[in-house]
């Protein structure tokens, strides 16, 4: 069951723990909360003009509602009804960001970023409270344990692939990862037509390619891929992109994208739910034996949840 909420501001700095069932010193406790469950989800469908029924058109999930309603612990505070009010107004202020976590004893603890709608106390009430309404604009709960896996050489092969590494999503969302390949500051001279790929094997024989071309580095920065670079690639929807790490410089390095062949469309990959299979995944480089052997990589994800 749930046992506490933690309430950071928008830089993440933890401001209060409330707990749901009262503890020594605590100076609120959550009395009820909702939206916790897997999102409302709208099933978009035109009905059809002379037969019964209608034809699916779209759906998507909508925005997570949390509604919790707060009551202050005065005796145990030491404070007053009112300054524990007023010291809440300026933890939840209303039209801001916070960042909310959520603790249970049976589950991953799991976050979500919020926007404090409305904050209303119910003043006249034997029991003074606060109910506060935030929204959820990424409808998915963010798990804390994220889960990194190194794409190691294989050990005796000559070639220039990592072993394929299968790495099973254990939330209850499709999401994507965030790739790492990093050139080691001994790496020798790396060719132009050296490309950096990234191969995402999915259980139902399903096939995502993603490849990085030198020469386009170049036309980006200036320079080719060299040694001491790093390489990050993020597939999570909403914040997908290539970086470039120089020399303590980051660079947007989405131009570096090139197309895979014509056999193998280049797409972002993603990772199945584990309920689906393990996925397979690894990282390869074409045109360099020298830029292979001189490099490692590493790919992570964090699970994401419809609820707890």
């Amino acid at each position: 069951m749930l046992t506490h909420m933690l309430i950071r501001n928008a830089a993440k700095v933890h401001k209060l723990t409330i707990p749901v069932v009262p503890e020594l010193g605590s100076q609120y406790v959550i009395a009820d909360i909702s939206g916790l469950g897997p999102p409302k989800a709208t099933i978009n469908q035109q009905p059809y003009a002379f037969q019964d029924g209608a034809s699916y058109v779209s759906s998507k999930t909508e925005i997570r509602n949390i509604v919790v309603t707060i009551r202050y612990r005065q005796l145990s505070a030491g404070k007053s009804v009112q300054t524990l009010r007023r010291e809440l107004y300026s933890i939840f202020p209303t039209n801001k960001k916070v960042n909310l976590r959520f603790e249970s004893d049976d589950f991953v603890p799991v976050s979500t970023e919020a926007w404090v709608e409305s904050h209303e106390p119910v003043i006249f009430s034997a029991e003074p409270s606060v109910q506060i309404v935030l929204l959820g604009l990424q409808p998915w709960l963010e798990g804390m344990n994220a889960i990194s896996i190194p794409l190691e050489h294989i050990s005796g092969f000559s070639g220039t692939s990592s072993q394929y590494m299968p790495i099973k999503n254990v939330g209850d969302v499709e999401t994507g990862m965030l790739y790492g390949v990093f050139m080691d500051n001994t790496t020798p001279d790396i060719p132009e037509t050296t490309n950096i790929l990234f191969d995402n094997l999915y259980p139902d024989g399903g096939r995502r390619v993603v490849v990085l071309n030198s020469a386009r580095l170049r036309a980006i920065t200036g320079q080719k891929l060299r040694a001491g670079d790093t390489l990050y690639v993020e597939s999570r929807p909403g914040h997908r992109g290539v970086s470039l790490v120089r020399s303590g410089l980051w660079y947007n390095a989405i131009g570096a994208i090139q197309n895979a062949s014509l056999a193998v469309e280049t797409q972002w990959s993603s990772l199945v739910p584990g309920i689906e299979g393990s996925n397979l995944i690894n990282y390869s480089i074409t045109g360099s034996t020298a830029a292979w052997q001189h490099s490692s990589a590493a790919a992570t994800y964090t699970p994401l949840y419809e609820g707890i």
